[in-house]
């Protein structure tokens, strides 16, 4: 992402890439806010160039309206403390509250409460996701069980990526068939475990033999999926 200070008092925003409608676009829309809020006079530009894909269920809005935030804070000069960023992150998603974070951390309400966890380490991931995005919208209207699941607390206490758990997963699953064959040839195949990543459509893999994981990214490199290897990141200090 780019940031340009302008004299208009705009606000302005492009993407390498359609994402919509303006009004909607989480970056737009916390750059407005803070605007309005904060009685700014600038204008600022920006533009950016889209590494995350979207619909992948993976963040990619929302750590960019993460970012704008803080970038905004130093370019407009504002007195935002930690509390105020927080605000501002939960009008506009649920999720922008952990990118100003980072690392693992627990959302609790809709997401708009962050906390803090001991890191978890996870050295090989691999993200696949098929030739469609899946709006989150779609995704949370195929849910129809909900309640609380303590897998997480394995998770935390073990650090094993066999306790992950995602609701969405089993539905989705069951609604995008690409996504199941994804899930079930790396269970099938070595991953140690295999989930769908957020509302979809990526899934995420865990892996811990190199030859296996590396064997999977190249298999549906080859296929002409997106994917992409990474790992767990821990929080800078």
């Amino acid at each position: 992402m780019t940031f340009l200070l302008t004299k208009d008092g705009d606000v302005k925003f492009w993407s390498d890439i359609d994402l919509g409608k303006l009004s909607d676009n989480t970056v737009y829309k916390v750059a407005s806010l803070i605007k309005e809020r904060y009685k700014v006079k600038e204008g600022i530009e920006i533009r950016l160039e889209k590494k995350i894909p979207v619909g992948a269920g993976l963040g990619g809005g929302s750590s960019n309206a993460a970012t704008t935030i803080k970038v905004l804070r130093n370019l407009w000069n504002l007195d935002l403390r930690e509390d105020d960023m927080h605000s501002l992150a939960a009008k506009v998603g649920s999720d922008v509250n952990f990118f100003l974070i980072g690392g693992t951390a627990m959302g609790e309400g809709r997401g708009e409460r962050v906390r803090i966890l001991e890191p978890i380490d996870f050295e090989m991931i691999l993200l696949v996701k098929p030739d469609y995005g899946i709006r989150s919208g779609d995704a949370y209207q195929l849910v129809t069980e909900y309640g609380d699941n303590q897998n997480w607390k394995y998770l935390l206490n073990e650090k094993d990526a066999r306790y992950c758990f995602n609701r969405f997963d089993s539905v989705l699953r069951a609604r995008y068939p690409e996504i199941n064959e994804i899930v079930d040839y790396m269970l099938e195949n070595g991953a140690i475990k295999a989930i769908v990543s957020g509302s979809g459509s990526t899934v995420i893999g865990f892996y811990d033999n190199q030859q296996t994981y590396d064997y999977h990214y190249d298999y549906y490199n080859e296929k002409g999926f997106w994917c992409c290897q990474t790992k767990t990141k821990r929080r800078l200090q």
